[in-house]
């Protein structure tokens, strides 16, 4: 009876090895020829375009613009936008820089500046700049609520697990 059972418990030990071995050479087989879908992902970029710029205001010290741009997800996978970092230019001067959402750090929990982006699906985020009046800005500074200036916008972006990417986009 000793042997018989000897013989059952190296039959098992026989079969967890033929199965591990499988499963590992079907793992590292499959992982090394196909890259995973984080891998695929970070391959593609958001497409981030300026699509209006609206002076709410303008006086003599100040004007306040309300700018807005269309981000779509080219990828299969739903993303978390941190944030956007963009220096806004008019007729090629520029008027501004501005933050939209945060640069998350570490594991925290979201403060609600972040936004979800589902793939295909545009999303719309606006901003407002308020810009003050001063010789950099002179030679704009009447056009402004006359629908004459050429917007143009370069600037980053941060998605959780990518590295910061950089965009530009216009518009008339």
């Amino acid at each position: 009876m000793g042997i018989g059972r000897n013989v059952i418990i190296a039959g098992i030990i026989a079969v967890a090895a033929i199965v591990g071995a499988f499963v590992v050479t079907t793992y590292f087989t499959s992982s090394s020829l196909q890259p995973s879908t984080t891998q695929q992902v970070m391959k593609q970029e958001l497409s981030i375009k300026l699509v209006n710029v609206l002076v709410k205001s303008v006086d003599d010290r100040k004007a306040l613009l309300e700018i807005s741009f269309s981000i779509v997800n080219p990828t299969s996978s739903t993303l978390v936008l941190e944030a956007i970092n963009y220096t806004l230019y008019a007729n090629n001067v520029r008027v501004g820089e501005s933050i939209i959402g945060e640069r998350l750090e570490g594991i925290v929990t979201g403060t609600g500046k972040t936004q979800y982006l589902l793939p295909n699906n545009p999303l719309i985020l606006k901003d407002t700049m308020q810009i003050n009046r001063s010789r950099a800005v002179e030679g704009i500074w009447d056009k402004l609520d006359s629908n004459s200036i050429v917007w143009s916008v370069d600037g980053r972006y941060s998605v959780t697990g990518w590295q910061e990417k950089e965009f530009k986009s216009s518009m008339q």
